[in-house]
Order: C-alpha cells, then structure tokens, then sequence
C-alpha cells in the first residue's frame, strides 16, 4: 500500500521535531509509492530532523520508497546531524540517503551519509535548499544530485564516491600481480595502493600519508594495472582509488572515492 511501513511518518504536521531515534530496517513490500522510507515527512513544512540514527531501510517496488529521509512538499525544514546509511530501493526515485521532492528552502547540515543505494543526497524539483558540511561516503557518484532543481547551495561537503569493483585475486604470486577492476564513468584515472596493511576507507590525512609513503605504486587511465615490482615474502594488500582532476591532487578540487575492498595476495 502507499504510503506504508514508514519508520516515522508525517503528513501535514508542521513545526514538528524529530530527534534522538534510530530508525532501521522497514521494509516495504509490493508497489505502493512512499514506503518504507527512515523518515517519510508529506506536506509538513518548518520540520526539524535532528540528531536521528536512520540505516538499513529497504522499499518495495513502488517509488519514492527506502530513502533515509524523504520530503516530499515539505518547505522550511531542518534535517542536521543525523547519521545514515545503507538505505536501499528498487528505483531511480528510492534508496537515497536523503531525498527531496518538490521541497525548497531546507538546510541539510552535518549529516554522516554512507553507502546507500542511491545518491547520498538527491534534491528533485527541489531549489534553494542549503546543503553544507555534510559526510557523504560510499554512495554513487555525485554525492549530492540534482534534478530540476536550481539555486542550491551545495559546499563545502566531504564527497568520497564508491570506487571500483575488483576482480579477485589469486592466492599467491611468483612473478607479478594483475589487477583488473570496474570502470567509474566519473573517474579520469585510477591511483594503484600497495601496502602491508589494507586500506579500507580514506580521510584526507590518510590520502596525504598514502602519497607522502611512496604506497602508491601507480596511476592509470585504463582499468588494469600489473605490479611487476613487488618484493618477495609477505601478505600485500592493494586498492584502486578512482579520481576525476586532470592535474593534481588537489583535495579541495577533485572527487576521490573510496577503495576498492581490501584485496590480498601473498607473494612467496
């Protein structure tokens, strides 16, 4: 049914707060649009959306479902500091971190948005909101997404989008190692780790010290990369790290995403 199965649900509630909950795994079922959503909030403007542990949300078929927080015609709103992730959907309009529809004027800030299906933040017909300083890692690219929106503010965020898939690798190596992984249709070439210790998410002091050690042991436009350097004896893990500046390694300027998942080998 529409409308169903939502963690926290309102609908022409206005000057509302939410705060202090953790909302988790609603699941929606058949193809009823607006369910199973974290935080569902129709026709509910000036709410406040604060402080709320919001994860593992999952919707139906339907749309508009298995977001974190969804607004839907809701102006005047607050939605800070509110940690989320691994929302899921089955459509285009689902599985968002935060999503709003239709909805203008809200300032989305300090939020921890990680690994949802969908975009971190999508902003759909939905202008003049404020997003700022928010934490948006291992979602899809780009982390906070418009469409048929205008006069957004958008920065500055931390935006680490999920990086590549990797093939497997084998047990042990004698010769060389073969790395072969996903192509990013954002990223403009891939940086190649190689270390005794997995790299398994990423802060920019951790970026700095990976390219200050030397384990970055390549960079590439392709996506396959043969290490033909590694020194015999040991376990070494590798990641890819997808990036899309063509000059440097600015941090202020560039996307990064995350690692691939650990992978390791041992070389005998």
């Amino acid at each position: 049914y529409q409308h169903s199965g939502n963690g926290i649900y309102l609908r022409y509630s206005e000057n509302i707060t939410v705060s202090n909950n953790t909302v988790y795994s609603n699941i929606g079922s058949g193809s009823g649009a607006y369910n199973a959503n974290g935080i569902n909030a129709i026709y509910s403007h000036n709410s406040t959306i604060f402080n709320n542990t919001i994860y593992s949300n999952v919707g139906g078929t339907g749309t508009d479902s298995g977001n974190g927080v969804y607004l839907y015609d809701s102006d005047n709103c607050s939605i800070t500091n509110n940690t989320i992730w691994d929302n899921q959907g089955n459509n285009a309009d689902s599985g968002h971190g935060v999503y709003l529809y239709a909805s203008s004027n809200t300032s989305i800030h300090y939020n921890t948005i990680t690994y949802n299906e969908q975009y971190g933040i999508e902003l759909d017909s939905s202008s003049y909101n404020n997003v700022t300083e928010n934490i948006l890692i291992g979602n899809p690219y780009p982390c906070v997404h418009e469409t048929s929106s205008t006069g957004n503010t958008i920065t500055p965020n931390t935006c680490r989008p999920i990086g590549p898939t990797a093939d497997a690798l084998p047990a042990t190596a004698i010769d060389s190692v073969f790395l072969n992984w996903t192509a990013l249709n954002w990223a403009e070439f891939y940086l190649i780790y190689r270390g005794t210790a997995p790299l398994t998410s990423l802060s920019t002091d951790l970026i700095l010290s990976i390219l200050s050690t030397g384990s970055l042991i390549g960079n590439v436009t392709t996506t396959n990369f043969t290490d033909s350097t590694i020194l015999v004896g040991g376990i070494y893990y590798y990641a890819i790290i997808a990036v899309n500046a063509t000059s440097n390694l600015n941090l202020s300027l560039i996307h990064i995403s995350e690692p691939t998942r650990p992978l390791y080998i041992s070389y005998a």
